[in-house]
């Protein structure tokens, strides 16, 4: 049996370099060949090409005490119906 991932291959195409959306398009058009269907593959193999940085900056006080508020309700929804369902059992 031939190991197809064998990295001492030596393969004599050359390699192309692609940017990152010529990267995701060939990415996506070549999930969409073997899923013609399912755009969702698609539209993530094209946002992962096409990656953006983001700068780096301090977090303000309102987006911080959203953030807790979301994960405190997120605690909650998994938290609450855990000890309702423990407390009011016959």
């Amino acid at each position: 049996m031939i190991n197809r991932h064998c990295t001492d291959r030596h393969d004599e195409s050359p390699k192309v370099e692609r940017t990152g959306k010529d990267r995701a398009q060939a990415l996506a058009d070549d999930l969409a060949m073997r899923f013609p269907e399912d755009t969702v593959v698609q539209l993530i193999a094209y946002g992962r090409g096409v990656v953006r940085p983001i700068a780096p900056a301090s977090i303000s006080t309102l987006r911080a005490l959203t953030g807790f508020a979301v994960l405190g309700a997120l605690v909650l929804v998994g938290f609450a119906p855990v000890w309702y369902q423990l407390t009011h059992t016959h």
